[in-house]
């Protein structure tokens, strides 16, 4: 686990929501619900992902938004927020140290969307 997330674990908490309910997440934390789900339930080798595949899942997400919005099957908006998260992913190491993309579940596709 990098330094960032070990630090965002130990911080206050925020609460999120999503199709489980409500659920405290670290303050700091660059994630949601979901991935705080997986961070508790999967604990299973500490291993993550390697950077360049996270680094690959960010330009087909951008790409996928980029498409999907000029095809008009999504909204401007939502693309470009997409767009933006993925451009900062993809420009700074810290940002990509701060995932829990769990590697033995991204190796099954468990998670493959849990950053």
């Amino acid at each position: 686990m990098s330094e960032n997330a070990i630090d965002a674990l130990h911080s206050p908490t925020r609460m999120e929501h999503d199709s489980l309910g409500d659920l405290a997440v670290p303050a700091k934390a660059l994630w949601g619900a979901q991935t705080q789900r997986a961070v508790e339930n999967y604990p299973i080798s500490g291993l993550h992902a390697h950077p360049a595949l996270i680094r690959a899942t960010m330009l087909v997400k951008k790409a996928a938004a980029l498409t999907n919005r000029d095809t008009g099957r999504l909204d401007k908006r939502l693309a470009d927020a997409i767009v933006a998260a993925a451009d900062e992913v993809l420009v700074s190491a810290t940002m990509i140290n701060h995932t829990h993309r769990r590697a033995e579940l991204s190796i099954r596709g468990t998670e493959m969307f849990c950053f």
